[in-house]
């Protein structure tokens, strides 16, 4: 029987075997392997070659083999619409290491955040390197009490990431059959394989210790997110122990809500990936649960062969978990008050600023209206007198003369025209010179006035509104 799941996937592999990487893209592969008697083995850096000989070999199914771990290096190759599947991890499909569908995720999840977990119970057999046929066989064991077999076997695989600021996507697929377990890590970070490296050479039997690796990732998933939930939280008290009024005088709201949203979204993230981490331990838990209970009935109610610790440690993990994510959550609850609070004074100072610009509207509008009250009078008087002004003005000249009745005009009348027509078009000018300077420095003053009112510099608003 094909598992369906399997099947797709092995389809959809198929399709991007037809596109692999040229060998100069091989993928970096080391195999720590454990033996019976506390011993180890450690393969470093296999070339394509050797690793292909330690695949013929069936290094995986003699009886040295007794657990293992392959740590690969590798980068996903893809050119515009086109995904290629790196050589050597084509060669450890084709064996039948890993299977179709953890290739599958992992060319082709873009974003696996933290801890997407998936389990099966269908072993893969080793195949040859072609398309879907009948020989790629599955043995279908389960978890039920009815089940005869000696062991159960397993299938995990998930991703997750290390939280740091140049960190990828790790993922790990886990295949546990006849009492041995082999671990597949992609993209591990250095110090997390060097820290399980150091950690199984030391004591070989504990990679077979149910779930005792996913521990050691688990220790060090939730030590990074630890560290930047430490580092965030000084970030948040630093910001909430300044001074809000400085913000305000230093007019920099801006700074200080971006940098408060950035954090918002830190938290956001975090807490996403800690429910994420929660999940992924639920699920090993149920996982184990099952395993313990196949193997506690195969022994006819002895003992199970695993031990209540795993069982101890993924819950304190899951504890530890629960006890970030309502500290996250208390942050981000902080981070959120403090953006409303940033707001509101925002709010409160462009009202203030309205009202100030609203006072001195008001302020020119009355301005404007006493000035216009004196032009108007100032306009009507001067529209009264000035004609008789003018009548009388020009017959008191010497260019008239009233004798015996009759008004004589001099022949050097045209003296006042040539005169005072140049003289008009000379104060005019000058009187609109006068004008368009007083206009700059009218309008120089009001701008200044305005800036005054809206930065809140009581210097420079107070001035009075009247020159």
């Amino acid at each position: 029987m094909i598992d369906f799941l399997e099947y797709v996937s092995q389809n959809r592999l198929d399709e991007l075997n037809q596109d692999c990487c040229s060998a100069s893209s091989f993928a970096k592969v080391s195999i720590l392997e454990t033996q019976p008697h506390e011993k180890s083995n450690f393969h470093y850096n296999l070339n394509f070659q050797d690793l292909e000989k330690y695949l013929d070999a069936e290094s995986l199914q003699n009886e040295s083999w007794d657990s293992g771990i392959f740590f690969i290096s590798t980068a996903k190759c893809r050119v515009e619409e086109h995904t290629h599947i790196d050589p050597t991890m084509k060669l450890l499909y084709d064996k039948g290491v890993v299977t179709a569908k953890f290739l599958v995720d992992f060319y082709e999840t873009d974003d696996w955040t933290v801890f997407r977990t998936s389990s099966s119970s269908t072993i893969p057999k080793p195949r040859q390197p072609q398309a879907f046929d009948a020989d790629y066989e599955f043995d279908m064991p389960d978890f039920s009490v009815n089940n005869s077999n000696s062991s159960t076997p397993v299938i995990l695989q998930y991703g997750f990431w290390i939280w740091s600021n140049d960190s990828i996507p790790s993922f790990v697929q886990l295949i546990m059959n006849a009492g041995k377990s082999t671990y597949f890590f992609v993209n591990f970070p250095s110090t997390l394989q060097e820290y399980i490296s150091i950690t199984i050479e030391k004591r070989p039997s504990l990679i077979k210790e149910l779930f005792f690796i996913e521990s050691l990732i688990v220790i060090k998933v939730l030590a990074s997110y630890h560290s930047a939930i430490a580092s965030h939280r000084e970030t948040l008290r630093g910001i909430e122990q300044k001074d809000i009024e400085e913000h305000s005088r230093n007019g920099d709201h801006n700074e200080h809500i971006v940098a408060l949203h950035k954090l918002a979204v830190k938290w956001h993230t975090i807490l996403k990936d800690l429910t994420d981490i929660e999940k992924h331990l639920d699920h090993l838990l149920s996982t184990a649960d099952r395993i313990a209970r196949a193997d506690s009935a195969r022994s006819s109610g002895r003992a199970n062969t695993y031990s209540h610790s795993s069982f101890k440690t993924l819950r304190h993990h899951k504890s530890s978990c629960q006890i970030w994510s309502q500290c996250v959550r208390t942050y981000s609850e902080r981070t959120n008050i403090r953006i409303n609070l940033v707001h509101n004074l925002a709010a409160r100072e462009d009202n203030q600023a309205n009202q100030r610009i609203s006072r001195l509207t008001t302020d020119i509008a009355l301005q404007t209206k006493h000035d216009s009250a004196s032009m108007s009078t100032l306009a009507m008087v001067t529209a009264l007198f000035l004609p008789g002004t003018f009548v009388c003005s020009v017959f008191s000249t010497a260019l008239f003369a009233y004798e015996g009745g009759k008004l004589d005009i001099s022949h050097w009348w045209w003296i006042l025209p040539t005169i005072a027509v140049p003289l008009i078009i000379l104060v005019m000018y000058t009187w609109f010179l006068w004008f368009r300077t007083q206009l700059k420095k009218d309008d120089a003053f009001w701008l200044k006035r305005r800036e005054g009112l809206e930065t809140g510099d009581s210097d420079t608003s107070s001035v009075s509104s009247c020159k």
